[in-house]
């Protein structure tokens, strides 16, 4: 019996010295995932910091390319794609910051799992210290009183099967925090694996988008040296056509010899024939198939500008018809472009009109759009043929209830050539009605009063207004 309890406690022993150590493991294990957790944060710190990096290179890269639109305009569709590709990028590290949470829920789930085990063990090892104490005092009171030692010895083996059966369960619950533990460390040596995996491709990933970065940086800088190099060769063409210009009308007077040479120096000097070919905002030199030389615009987005207006501006819009014939005022701030030079362009092929106004006291800015607009010639007054209206705000060239056409054709009125009967262009030049109807529902061009029709067909001041055609489609 000595030599079963002894056995027995040395059993208790062994375990005891199995949990410390299976206690030890879990410590060491919980130390090596945080390590593990500190260097996957250090590394994502890494990379994130190197995504900012690329980040602010991209965005370099776009506002270089913003000031090189035209040189780089074949480079657009990469810097897209790598800005696609930089979002997949930033999705994959978003991914892996999810898996590396979900992977800490799971540890933190298993080291407490751990060490429920541990406490219920170290309760066992308790209730069983407190059953071996129990049987030593009984022993104790076998040996002092001598009597009923038949029926505590069987009791005391009753115990000792029950022992038995509780160092069995303990036994498997060891095995159990074991194969937990072993499970658990193949799982950390896998998900490191597929960390560091996943990191050795983005740095790739990263790598590669370096070496795109630093290709269309070279060819962001050829293209503007490209770029400088046409700038200074229109540069000097367009010295030497302003030379060429001032020398014919100092040396020709016969109108007949300068169409001609001007003929001639069109087809050297190549020119955009509006601005449509130009794909520049600015001001720029074109030369329309009609037109006997070149004459400079405004270009904003395709469109040319014919007009720019505002209520009290600088400019004063009460002027002749040679004034509005052959234009006046300043590029930069209020103009008008000349009705010579808009026959010029919508003589030679089919153009649009659009009108932008800002309507006084609301300050709203609505648009008007003409998918045909033409003027003819000088010797027709500059009448204008316009249809096809479209947009927000209202139609200021209506057309007549009597007329059949759906087109609305009006000739220009200046101060000094009015064709209308109520003098309605005494302080403007617009192309009015010339019937008994009064002065129509536009004029964009008056000195004194600036109106438009709103959209319900009644006439509204405007405080500014701007006109600008385009090729038609």
């Amino acid at each position: 019996m000595e030599d079963k309890m002894t056995q027995y406690q040395l059993q208790s022993q062994e375990m005891v010295i199995d949990m410390s150590r299976i206690a030890k493991e879990t410590a060491l294990c919980a130390k090596s995932v945080l390590n593990l957790e500190l260097a996957q944060d250090k590394k994502h710190r890494k990379l994130v910091d190197q995504m900012d990096d690329l980040r602010e290179s991209m965005e370099d890269i776009d506002r270089n390319t913003v000031k090189n639109q035209l040189g780089v305009s074949q480079n657009r569709k990469e810097v897209e794609d790598n800005v696609k590709k930089l979002l997949t990028l930033e999705k994959v590290c978003s991914k892996m910051t999810a898996d590396i949470i979900l992977w800490k829920n799971a540890s933190n789930n298993c080291s407490k799992k751990l060490a429920q085990d541990i406490l219920f063990a170290k309760e066992t090892i308790d209730s069983t210290s407190n059953h071996v104490e129990d049987i030593r005092k009984k022993v104790n009171d076998i040996e002092t009183t001598g009597q009923g030692m038949e029926f505590t010895v069987d009791k005391l083996s009753d115990n000792i099967k029950e022992n038995s059966e509780v160092i069995k369960k303990q036994g498997d619950a060891m095995q159990f925090i074991k194969n937990e533990g072993t499970k658990m460390k193949g799982q950390v040596g896998k998900l490191d694996k597929i960390l560091s995996d996943r990191i050795t491709a983005l740095e790739a990933q990263l790598h590669k988008k370096e070496r795109i970065i630093e290709t269309l940086e070279k060819s962001i800088m050829k293209q503007q040296h490209i770029d400088r190099q046409q700038q200074l060769e229109m540069r000097i063409l367009n010295t030497k056509l302003s030379s060429l210009n001032k020398k014919v009308d100092g040396l020709l007077s016969g109108q007949a010899i300068r169409h001609t040479v001007f003929s001639l120096v069109k087809e050297v000097v190549i020119l955009p024939r509006d601005c449509s070919q130009v794909n520049r905002n600015g001001i720029f030199l074109i030369w329309p198939n009609l037109s006997p030389k070149p004459f400079r615009v405004l270009c904003n987005g395709g469109w040319i500008v014919i007009q720019k207006h505002v209520q009290d501006g600088d400019v004063n819009f009460n002027q002749t018809w040679t004034a509005y014939k052959n234009g006046f005022g300043d590029f930069n701030k209020e103009f008008w472009l000349g009705n010579l030079k808009v026959y010029y362009l919508t003589g030679q092929k089919r153009f649009q009109l659009k009108i932008t106004v800002e309507y006084k006291d609301t300050g709203m800015k609505m648009g008007a759009l003409y998918s045909n607009f033409q003027l003819e010639d000088e010797a027709n007054k500059f009448l204008i043929r316009i249809a096809g209206y479209s947009g927000r705000a209202g139609n200021g060239f209506p057309l007549k209830p009597s007329t059949k056409s759906a087109t609305f054709t009006e000739r220009f009125s200046a101060s000094d050539n009015d064709v209308t009967s109520g003098h309605c262009s005494r302080n403007s030049g617009w192309w009015y009605p010339e019937g008994p109807e009064g002065c129509g529902s536009s004029d964009l061009n008056s000195a004194v009063d600036m109106y438009w029709s709103d959209p319900y067909g009644r006439k509204y001041q405007v405080d500014s207004s701007i006109m600008a055609i385009y090729p038609a489609v």
